[in-house]
């Protein structure tokens, strides 16, 4: 986890994750991705991999964690604006609770019996650290003007709001 926290650092960029446990589970891997993804996307997983979300007979880490690149692409998404966490706009973007932060999303997905719904990942936003950081956070550091017009506009500027962006056809 050190040489990610320095390679992050080095970027200049934050990873964040909910510590070295969350929902009663051990972190299992933290990742710093750098092929088949956005410009920045980092990873922290917690537990072992059980079948889950995907019916093809794939399996899913019980819980993770990702910070990735913003990207303006909201096809086939379904937002719903929550009320704001940590002191930044907090969402469910298709189901995962999203918190937008600087240039970043920082998504929280529980799977399987740890989860019903993205607000259940509310709870644990109390231990969510950037990687390198001694402690969780109070706050986070605002989000760009253009991401903060973004989610306005994708997920709507009042908690409660839903706005679907469907596939076109």
């Amino acid at each position: 986890m050190a040489s990610v926290a320095e390679e992050l650092q080095e970027e200049g960029r934050a990873g964040y994750y909910l510590g070295p446990e969350a929902n009663g589970l051990a972190l299992t891997n933290v990742d710093r991705v750098t092929e088949n993804g956005p410009d920045f996307q980092f990873w922290a997983s917690y537990g072992r991999c059980e079948v889950g979300m995907f019916e093809d007979g794939g399996y899913a880490d019980p819980l993770s964690v990702s910070t990735h690149a913003w990207r303006a692409d909201v096809t086939g998404i379904t937002c719903q604006r929550l009320e704001p966490q940590l002191g930044v706009p907090a969402a469910s973007v298709s189901g995962e609770l999203t918190l937008f932060t600087g240039d970043v999303l920082v998504s929280v997905l529980p799977v399987g019996e740890a989860t019903g719904s993205a607000v259940d990942g509310l709870e644990l936003l109390s231990g969510l650290r950037a990687i390198g950081a001694d402690g969780p956070a109070r706050s986070l550091p605002p989000p760009v003007p253009d991401l903060a017009a973004w989610v306005d506009a994708t997920c709507g500027s009042t908690p409660g709001d839903i706005v679907e962006h469907p596939v076109e056809e």
